[in-house]
């Protein structure tokens, strides 16, 4: 069986969604291959894309929320002639060629602007392939709606099925297993043992503080507003690929106990020692956090689909947002000193977690690669 997984670097979760689904697959016998989307146009369209991201998710946040809210209320099927599906279907001969190169059994997709390439090559040619979308946020993209070949696809959980019908699929093709997380959350360590492994003290409430892969949401200036609060704390500062922030927080002195870490693939450790999260509500952050079952702090959401994540997590009684009426100091104040609290909050996520997510994907992964081959010519 061959599965070909096209992923788009868009910041980290994308891809790190792939490596999860081609590792427990693999893991069950299974030849994959994760090819960037946008790598197929060449190293201008890539750095274009992987760099204009890191662009409007960090200067032109504003001018991102207003195009996303645009079209979500685009008039239905307007897309069809729009310059972003003529570009996808010069884009769709590279992925064909690629896609007859490998010959996959079935083909998953990660991110929404893959998922619509594919549905242009089905559009017009058909394809002996099975196709798979998987949904990485807590809502759905508008160019999801652009994807409606798919033979399926994941979505985060069963509150989002009226989304999924509202952009035109169908129960046939919907599967509400969750945003798949890397096979090695599966396996937890005791709050005390995590502590002890990471040199922290074991007494102490621990605060993670996360950016994503690029350390966004000024780590270094929520450290300092939470030093001056007058409840004992120690934080594990996670900067990803950001050495400025990573050396800056170095280069201070805190009056609080901080771990300051770069890049780091040990997040699961790091999750099981710690009572809250404070981070930006990025699709996989927030499934892993979910999967820990560790209440969040949300702050920073980059608009449009971030402030959808932030609008369903706090509905749902999961994590509670940073606001002008909700200051980061008294949201973690709060959450702090009430351990019934965080304890409310736990039951709120045991109800939408999805721990199982990657394992229940392949096997449906499996099944679609099976039925590819029963109607192979």
């Amino acid at each position: 069986m061959r599965v070909l997984l096209f992923s788009v670097t868009a910041g980290e979760g994308h891809n790190a969604t792939a490596k999860a689904i081609a590792r427990s697959l693999e893991s069950m016998g299974a030849e994959t291959k994760i090819v960037d989307a946008y790598r197929t146009a060449g190293r201008i369209m890539y750095h274009t894309v992987a760099g204009g991201y890191l662009l409007v998710s960090s200067y032109l946040k504003h001018g991102y929320g207003v195009v996303y809210r645009m079209l979500e209320h685009r008039r239905g099927n307007s897309y069809r002639s729009s310059p972003v599906r003529r570009s996808g279907r010069s884009l769709a001969k590279k992925f064909k060629r690629i896609i007859d190169e490998y010959d996959p059994d079935v083909i998953v997709c990660t991110h929404c602007f893959a998922a619509r390439i594919l549905d242009i090559i089905k559009e017009k040619q058909g394809m002996r392939a099975k196709t798979l979308g998987v949904v990485t946020d807590f809502t759905m993209h508008p160019y999801w709606e652009e994807a409606l070949r798919l033979d399926r696809l994941i979505i985060p959980c069963r509150e989002l099925t009226p989304l999924a019908y509202k952009k035109g699929f169908t129960d046939a093709q919907i599967r509400p297993y969750g945003i798949p997380v890397h096979p090695k959350f599966a396996a937890s360590v005791d709050k005390a043992e995590a502590r002890r492994i990471l040199g922290l003290d074991a007494d102490l409430p621990t605060l993670l503080v996360m950016g994503g892969s690029m350390g966004y949401g000024n780590m270094e200036r929520v450290l300092c507003r939470l030093d001056g609060l007058d409840v004992p704390f120690q934080a594990v500062v996670v900067c990803g690929n950001n050495k400025k922030v990573h050396d800056r927080i170095a280069r201070r002195t805190f009056g609080k106990p901080i771990l300051n870490l770069g890049y780091t693939d040990n997040v699961p450790l790091l999750m099981d020692a710690s009572d809250l999260i404070i981070s930006k509500p990025g699709g996989l952050t927030t499934s892993e956090a979910l999967t820990r079952r560790l209440p969040m702090v949300i702050t920073s959401p980059i608009p449009g689909h971030e402030d959808r994540n932030v609008e369903f997590l706090t509905e749902t009684g999961t994590a509670v947002a940073v606001t002008k009426k909700m200051p980061l100091t008294e949201a973690v104040r709060m959450l702090l000193s009430d351990p019934q609290r965080r304890e409310e909050m736990q039951k709120s996520i045991d109800v939408i977690r999805k721990p199982t997510a990657v394992l229940d994907l392949c096997r449906e992964v499996l099944l679609l690669a099976e039925e590819a081959q029963t109607n192979q010519p």
